[in-house]
């Protein structure tokens, strides 16, 4: 939120160019850094990650500059979407260098890092014209509200954060341990979602076009209950083929709304500072979530357990993020000021 709130003051176009440029330079020292040097490289990981999620605060909080109200959600998603794609052609690129130069073991760092730089940059460029326009302060955000409520959104967003990250970073384990996949078959099951999640996304955030935004976030995490009902009794590769096709429906367009929302209740004016508190909510949405499998999983000797008590999450981050968004949109009180 500190360099949120510098960037609203002296520019968020170069404070993202600044941070885009440091993440890509760290990604870059990675590839030539001697193994040996295992503090430099672990601190240097560390800063380069941070980096990194600064520059995607910021970038996030560009968002109620370059579009109107209405079409913050399609737009999220939009982008959200294409992120997917690019994610999966910088891994065919990674893909490319391990086969026609298995002697540069780390030249997918390289190519990462100049992967990120480019777009970065090209997307900042293409910024510069819907950004000058909304340089004046002042501007109001279209619902305003408490701190109360305004804490209520964030811990909504939190815990829907805390289990999407679960199944991000723990279906590939219970595809393993629990099911016995080989490492092809995750791989194949992951780039399944990658590549349907585009379209996906881009689909149900359009949506948002005819029906309330919020009601479409509550339908994400129906379905997301289902996701995780279906992993808790299927014994197959084919049975989480079908799940992957049904995560991929909301894998994006679930985090993409709730950015979409967030960008309509914060003031243009601060929008950095307020987006690195979604940042914080968002990216640290790694703590509960996981400590919360992982008990559960030792305990009960089942991971089928620890999944399905992540719907817990799902459906008490919805029930405060809908309170949080039902009592924003009646308050008269005034919005945090920066």
């Amino acid at each position: 939120p500190l360099i949120g709130r510098i960037a609203d003051v002296h520019g968020r176009r170069k404070y993202l160019t600044y941070f885009s440029v440091l993440t890509s330079a760290g990604v870059l020292s990675l590839s030539v850094l001697p193994y040996s040097h295992v503090y430099l490289y672990c601190s240097l990981f560390i800063l380069t990650n941070l980096a990194y999620t600064v520059s995607l605060s910021i970038y996030d909080s560009l968002l109620s500059h370059i579009s109107e109200p209405d079409q913050r959600n399609r737009l999220s998603g939009f982008a959200w979407g294409f992120g997917y794609i690019g994610g999966v052609l910088c891994l065919l690129l990674v893909m490319a260098a391990q086969k026609y130069f298995p002697e540069l073991p780390r030249l997918g760092f390289a190519m990462t890092g100049l992967f990120y730089l480019g777009f970065s940059l090209m997307a900042i460029g293409l910024m510069r014209s819907a950004t000058e326009k909304t340089r004046q302060p002042g501007v109001r955000p279209s619902l305003p509200f408490s701190i109360k409520h305004y804490l209520y959104l964030l811990m909504g967003i939190w815990l829907i954060s805390e289990a999407i990250d679960v199944v991000i970073y723990f279906t590939g384990l219970f595809g393993s341990t629990t099911l016995g996949l080989s490492k092809l078959e995750i791989g194949k099951l992951l780039l399944l979602v990658q590549l349907l999640a585009f379209p996906f996304t881009w689909a149900v955030t359009h949506f948002t076009k005819r029906q309330n935004s919020l009601k479409v976030i509550n339908l994400t995490v129906v379905v997301w209950v289902v996701v995780i009902g279906a992993m808790v009794v299927s014994n197959s590769y084919w049975h989480l083929v079908a799940i992957s096709v049904l995560t991929a429906t909301v894998i994006g367009s679930s985090q993409a709304l709730l950015r979409g929302e967030f960008s309509k209740i914060v003031p243009m004016e601060s929008s950095g500072l307020h987006f690195g508190f979604f940042s914080i909510v968002t990216r640290a949405a790694n703590m509960l979530g996981p400590l919360l499998f992982g008990a559960l999983s030792v305990g009960f000797s089942s991971q089928r357990w620890a999944f399905a008590s992540i719907i817990v999450l799902f459906l008490l981050g919805a029930i405060i993020l809908n309170r949080a968004h039902h009592r924003l949109a009646r308050s008269d009180d005034d919005f945090p000021s920066a």
